[in-house]
This record gives C-alpha cells, structure tokens and sequence, in this order.
C-alpha cells in the first residue's frame, strides 16, 4: 500500500499476483460451494415421495440420472446438455412399457371411472394449445 495525502493505493508491484490468485481461490471455493448445495437440493427433490415409483424398477437408476442432469444444468435452454441422459430414460421405458402399462393399470381404479383414459404413448407434448379464436376470452353470447 501507499498512502498519499490520505488516499490508499495498493501497490501491484509487490504482490507478485498474489492478490489475483487469492481472488480466484475464494471464487472457486464459491463456486464449491454453490454446486454442493445445488447437488444436496437435487437430493432433497429425489427424495420427494411423488418419484418414488420412478425412482424404483429397471429404469430407475436413468430416471435419476437424467433428473439430477436436468436440476444441475447450466445451459440457457436448461437441460440441453442431457440429451444422452433422456434418451437413454425414454429407452429403458419403450424396452419395458408392459411394466409401466401394468403399474398405470393398477393405478387405474383410483381414477374417476367417467372420464375415458388416454393411452401414454398416444400423448404429444410438443402440441402447441389450442386458442378459441379471441385471445382465450370466454364468449358471454
């Protein structure tokens, strides 16, 4: 440090860039421990009971692979970089869709039987909605 006229300038001259690597060092122990706390709230979301059948059976080992990749993602489109992990998921289901037919059968009954079931492998999810031709309002004719 120099002083001059009550002013502190810090002298680089002297540090041999300590001062950089100090900064760097605290960054990447941020950076530590940002992504721990990242990785144990991914664990905490796992070990939600809502995924517990997911989570079991021949798929789920993928299953949690592919959500700890989607949770953890850095990619502005988040999930990008988990292309392999889904694929990967979505075969095991196609490789044992009587298991997940069979357990949605099961499931089955605690449905209200007045509404007809859809069968999963007819659903699109990259269907845009649907609009009613007036920006969504409802008609009050």
């Amino acid at each position: 440090m120099v002083f001059t006229g009550g002013i502190a300038y810090a002298d680089r001259r002297h540090d041999n860039g300590k001062a950089s690597r100090d900064s760097a060092e605290i960054s990447g122990q941020q950076k530590d421990s940002e992504h721990k706390a990242q990785v144990e709230q991914t664990e905490r979301l796992l070990a939600c009971p809502c995924l517990d059948d997911l989570k079991q059976g021949p798929c789920g080992q993928k299953f949690q692979d592919a959500f700890r990749c989607f949770v953890l993602s850095k990619e502005a489109e988040r999930g990008a970089e988990c292309l392999h992990q889904f694929t990967q998921f979505e075969m095991c289901i196609t490789a044992n869709s009587e298991m997940f037919q069979k357990a949605a059968d099961r499931k089955a009954p605690s449905l209200d039987p007045s509404i007809p079931r859809v069968p999963w492998e007819t659903l699109n999810f990259n269907a845009t909605p649907q609009r009613n031709g007036n920006g969504g309002k409802k008609n009050d004719h």
